[in-house]
């Protein structure tokens, strides 16, 4: 199993890949992960610059990435936890803290003009 940090430093371990699904453990659980949930983040992320983290499980921020993968997923806001730092690691995303939350955002990317 591979290891990493949640954005507040706590430890999980994980197996599986961002192309499938993965399966997080804990000290106190385990959480799995579908790709239709991956699929779902990466997606948000790609369509705007800067979204709300919204981790929370209970009452997620109106329009966060939490709030929406509660809403249209059925999924618990709380996988962005395991979620948000395996894409920050491959350099899918930046997540930051802003206040007390944190905030997600997707690196530009370069464009290239053709002449």
């Amino acid at each position: 199993m591979r290891q990493s940090k949640t954005l507040t430093g706590k430890p999980f371990s994980y197996e599986g890949a961002l192309q499938t699904e993965l399966k997080i453990r804990t000290a106190s659980s385990v959480v799995d992960i579908s790709s239709d949930v991956i699929t779902f983040v990466m997606g948000e992320l790609e369509r705007g610059e800067e979204n709300a983290m919204g981790a929370c499980r209970d009452n997620p921020s109106p329009g966060s990435l939490g709030d929406k993968l509660k809403r249209e997923m059925g999924t618990s806001p709380q996988v962005l936890s395991y979620l948000i730092p395996l894409l920050q690691e491959v350099g899918f995303c930046t997540a930051f803290k802003q206040g007390r939350a944190y905030v997600v955002r997707r690196p530009m990317r370069r464009r290239t003009v053709k002449p």
